[in-house]
């Protein structure tokens, strides 16, 4: 299982986990109707509970506040972008601010656990074929990291690498 969030390794476990409520259960309007809506309920890492504010993330860091858009939202995946070096960030204003200020998605061991999965990802890759990099291949990686049993951690910034460098090859032509 990967957490809602910063899609890091989660273990069915109370002290690795907590059940998100992503509307609060403190929302004056719809929380009361939503606290056992399993569309409402979202696993999330612990977000380094017990560390200064300024390192927490998550659920942690996100308490009763709301957030932009659900993990659950088909739209994350075009509007929520990882970049090369481990961020995580977003066009929209509205969604930038809850990755970076509700949700602590940039604190710096995220970013650093991100780009080094992906950099071990393109060095493995580099060693098994060197210079392998086509569409078909491409396309096959994708496949096989979005649809296993056991999603790879972190995994959407190698996804999203992959997607672009399918987009370069295919205007290359």
């Amino acid at each position: 299982m990967l957490c809602c969030y910063c899609l890091g390794r989660i273990r069915p476990d109370e002290s690795l986990m907590v059940i998100e409520h992503f509307v609060p259960q403190s929302d004056p309007v719809r929380g009361r109707s939503l606290e056992l809506d399993w569309n409402n309920l979202l696993g999330s890492c612990n977000g380094s509970a017990g560390a200064p504010r300024s390192r927490q993330h998550c659920d942690r860091r996100k308490g009763d506040r709301t957030v932009s858009i659900s993990p659950l939202d088909p739209r994350v995946r075009s509007e929520v972008r990882y970049l090369a070096n481990g961020e995580v960030t977003s066009d929209s204003k509205t969604i930038a601010r809850d990755l970076n200020d509700t949700l602590n998605l940039n604190v710096s061991f995220l970013v650093r656990n991100r780009k080094a999965v992906l950099e071990a990802f393109c060095d493995a890759q580099e060693r098994k074929k060197p210079g392998a990099w086509t569409a078909h291949a491409i396309d096959r990686w994708i496949e096989d990291l979005t649809s296993g049993a056991e999603l790879l951690e972190y995994g959407e910034i190698v996804v999203q690498f992959l997607e672009k460098k399918r987009k370069q090859k295919e205007r290359a032509g």
